[in-house]
């Protein structure tokens, strides 16, 4: 009469599957099999599983894995699930094999900034061509779903920016001019080569510097006042009026006397444009 000295042998010793990481419940992802050289009750195989978690199941009876639980490769990309196969003799004898299940990427990850906004500064006076702020996004997906392309979305009107689109450099095409413009916000969009395509936006502000570009103007061209020759010393002949469209200190105006008077009869007030006798 027959023993129980036989354990069941499994077809493979690892069973590896692939499954997008969508599946649904209950979708089928293999078969595995086990054969026992005993007789009887001594050679009746039935299965089961041992993994971390519960995402797969396997039915005791005909050796076949399913999905239990919904999957999200972002959280886990692969499992390595352990398959017993034992008979029912007495006692019962078992054998083991390997699942390794990979999960398929889809695109269901927009990009991420690493910063919703990004402040920099530009001085007025600095060359086209250069790099302002590089952004930069990443995805959760893989492989092309995780391929980012930057570009202007919103606030270049005026035409002075330009991006990288494959390093997101944020880079001046066009020279500055604070008296004109002192500040932008410009909206970048990050986009995924998926399908289809996922995106995001963040904003780069751009605070423009003042640099000296502009000379005091006078508010006229000629001044003319009279003075009588016997007035006395200190007294006021006339005022004079400059501005400047710089930003302070740039716009700071000290005023002097630089011709016309070789006798020093007259003098200015440095700050407050006073010409005196």
């Amino acid at each position: 009469t027959d023993i129980n000295d036989n354990a069941p042998v499994f077809t493979r010793n690892q069973y590896t599957v692939m499954i997008p990481e969508n599946a649904q419940i209950n979708t089928l992802l293999t078969r595995v099999s086990a054969s026992d050289n005993d007789l009887g009750i001594n050679r009746k195989v039935r299965y089961a599983l041992r993994s971390e978690d519960d995402h797969f199941s396997i039915d005791t009876v005909s050796g076949i894995v399913s999905l239990a639980k919904h999957l999200d490769r972002e959280d886990k990309a692969k499992f390595n699930i352990t398959v017993y196969a034992h008979d029912q003799g007495t006692p019962k004898m078992t054998s083991t094999a390997f699942l390794v299940v990979h999960l398929l990427d889809i695109n269901d990850n927009p990009p991420e900034f690493e910063l919703a906004t990004y402040t920099t500064t530009a001085d007025e006076s600095m060359d086209v061509g250069t790099v302002l702020v590089d952004v930069f996004a990443t995805s959760k997906d893989s492989g092309v779903n995780a391929e980012i392309t930057y570009g202007i979305m919103a606030g270049n009107e005026l035409g002075k920016f330009a991006i990288n689109s494959r390093t997101g450099g944020l880079s001046l095409v066009q020279a500055l001019d604070y008296e004109k413009s002192r500040e932008f916000f410009i909206k970048i969009q990050a986009t995924d080569r998926g399908m289809p395509p996922l995106s995001n936006t963040a904003v780069v502000k751009i605070n423009v510097t003042d640099f000296n570009d502009n000379a005091p103007m006078f508010a006229q061209d000629q001044y003319v006042a009279q003075v009588q020759e016997d007035v006395s010393k200190e007294t006021i002949v006339i005022q004079v009026q400059a501005s400047d469209l710089d930003s302070w200190p740039n716009a700071q105006i000290t005023y002097y006397i630089v011709s016309g008077d070789a006798n020093k009869h007259f003098q200015i007030s440095p700050e407050d444009r006073r010409a005196h006798v």
